[in-house]
């Protein structure tokens, strides 16, 4: 399979996962699993919307990247797009001024580090300077410094694929670099920077033609945290129940927005998944974080599965949301920006 069906897979996948879990967020798994028994249709599970920020079907977070933390990976990949490399000042200038476009959600973590007193403007990549652009790069690592010691939270996690499509053909040492510097803009907890690592390490293995087995090993091969590690061998057998440290959890409940809980079901999905449809589904049905759970499970299956086992009609459903006033200059064509991404790499 050629890498680009793969890259698409891996985009469509995130903002799909996204878009389909945002109907069930923050419920347990036994009504999740109710909800989606009653919204089949033939057997397939459409996007509908709804949810606690009743948003409309594909809105939230691809055309419109009006929720939480899918949305972030927007301004990732336009800073990337843009600069034609990444740069750290200036994806932290992407991430506050979307932080300030008043998102319908917006997690602890991020709404902590984003924070800031300057307002951005839409015309903020020409009006800053260099010099500016870093000063609030500075603010927001010590916004985090501040505030954020001990977060493991998931947002770190799922709004990194872009960054993946972008390294496929960098060396080893350059994507550590980047995938450390991008999670340090909301994340200062060494587990949290391995987590995100080895997630990225298995999506750029797997655009390179490798199988779920192979992306499996690279990413348990590349973290240093026994925390991560752990999660990942749990992962070889089952998705829930995640060890938090002092008991274990299902992630529908207590610490559902916890790193590991996706990390561990998305690897889980990655290792013993059928299909794409199937383990997407699968993922969300679990409850808890939904949105962002779908986002990163759906982004690691779409780089093994590849653009041609994603159903038509979740992609059509994409295409057809409309974007929020402030983003309504900004290119939403996926496979554009894939391609822009690859021809970087």
């Amino acid at each position: 399979m050629q890498y680009t069906k793969r890259a698409l897979g891996c985009m469509y996948g995130q903002v799909i996962g996204d878009s389909l879990g945002s109907r069930y967020e923050f419920q347990s798994a036994s009504v999740v699993q109710r909800m989606i028994t009653d919204d089949l249709v033939q057997s397939f599970l459409p996007i509908i919307g709804g949810g606690p920020l009743q948003l409309l079907p594909g809105q939230e977070k691809f055309e419109d990247i009006a929720a939480k933390k899918t949305s972030k990976s927007l301004p990732l990949r336009k800073s990337l797009i843009r600069c034609g490399a990444f740069n750290a000042a200036n994806v932290a200038c992407s991430y506050v001024f979307w932080s300030q476009s008043k998102p319908p959600d917006i997690g602890n973590a991020t709404r902590n580090a984003l924070t800031i007193e300057r307002q951005l403007s839409p015309n903020w990549h020409d009006e800053l300077s260099d010099i500016e652009k870093e000063a609030v790069h500075r603010e927001i690592l010590n916004n985090v410094r501040n505030y954020n010691v001990g977060s493991l939270s998931n947002g770190c996690l799922m709004r990194i694929s872009p960054l993946a499509i972008h390294s496929i053909n960098m060396p080893i040492e350059r994507v550590e670099e980047m995938v450390r510097t991008d999670c340090s803009l909301t994340h200062c907890e060494e587990d949290a920077k391995q987590a995100v690592f080895s997630y990225v390490i298995a999506i750029r293995h797997l655009l390179n033609g490798n199988s779920n087995k192979e992306a499996f090993e690279v990413a348990l091969k590349s973290t240093k945290s026994m925390r991560i590690r752990e999660h990942l061998l749990t992962a070889q057998e089952k998705p829930v129940p995640v060890n938090i440290g002092d008991q274990f959890v299902n992630g529908d409940g207590k610490a559902m927005g916890y790193i590991g809980v996706a990390l561990q079901s998305a690897f889980y999905e990655l290792l013993h998944g059928i299909s794409f449809t199937k383990s997407l589904v699968d993922a969300i049905s679990r409850g808890g974080d939904t949105d962002t759970n779908g986002a990163i499970v759906g982004a690691l299956l779409g780089a093994r599965f590849g653009i041609d086992d994603v159903p038509e009609k979740w992609i059509s459903t994409m295409k057809k949301s409309k974007p929020r006033a402030n983003f309504n200059t900004i290119d939403y064509n996926i496979e554009r920006i894939v391609n822009k991404l690859l021809i970087m790499s």
